[in-house]
């Protein structure tokens, strides 16, 4: 890659459908452990870089601004819960362009959203994608569950307008697999490939 340095934020979908127990233990907790893995993978390999932690349902709301303390991050993933119903894709994009600030130099932005889908509440998905690459922000996804052929879509379409990749976990192996090539800043994009 050409940048230095990388800020990452990650979206984690937080809505009554994570609780879903087709990934053991839940959707939810397994993908709490995904993100665990990413932090950790993450800030072993590229220790200056920082990540932020977006959680939304109905709602988006940061919860970590971007950080390269991975004991804090830690933390606040283990103090994640599902909050509620409704998954407002456009407010997460939103808030976590927001948590980047302004650009900077040398710098990557990668938006990484982890969800079972169902977008069904707040602004258009893809007007806010739109909004997050004017501000330098790649957005990629880390699906799991299973994707509604309409959110396959607004996937496609967020990604393709921000030069993200998009991927599928059909079992925790996989999501754990894809979060580890996330996390590869190195080679996460020909991993994804």
């Amino acid at each position: 890659m050409s940048s230095k340095f990388e800020d990452v934020v990650i979206a984690l979908d937080s809505s009554i459908s994570m609780r879903a127990r087709d990934y053991e233990p839940s959707r939810f907790d397994v993908a709490k452990a995904a993100l665990k893995r990413f932090i950790e993978v993450r800030l072993s390999t590229c220790p200056m870089d920082r990540i932020g932690i977006v959680a939304f349902y109905g709602y988006a709301l940061p919860v970590s601004d971007l950080s390269s303390d991975l004991k804090k991050l830690i933390s606040i993933v283990q103090e994640l819960r599902v909050l509620g119903e409704a998954t407002n894709l456009g407010d997460a994009i939103i808030e976590a362009t927001k948590l980047f600030g302004e650009e900077q130099k040398g710098l990557n932005k990668r938006l990484i959203v982890l969800t079972d889908g169902t977008f069904n509440a707040g602004p258009d998905p893809v007007a806010c994608a739109l909004y997050a690459f004017s501000k330098g922000v790649e957005i990629h996804f880390l699906t799991i569950g299973k994707i509604e052929e309409s959110d396959k879509a607004v996937i496609e379409e967020c990604t393709a307008k921000t030069g993200g990749k998009s991927v599928h976990a059909e079992d925790v192996s996989e999501l754990m697999s894809h979060i580890t090539a996330f996390a590869d800043r190195v080679n996460a994009l020909t991993k994804l490939a």
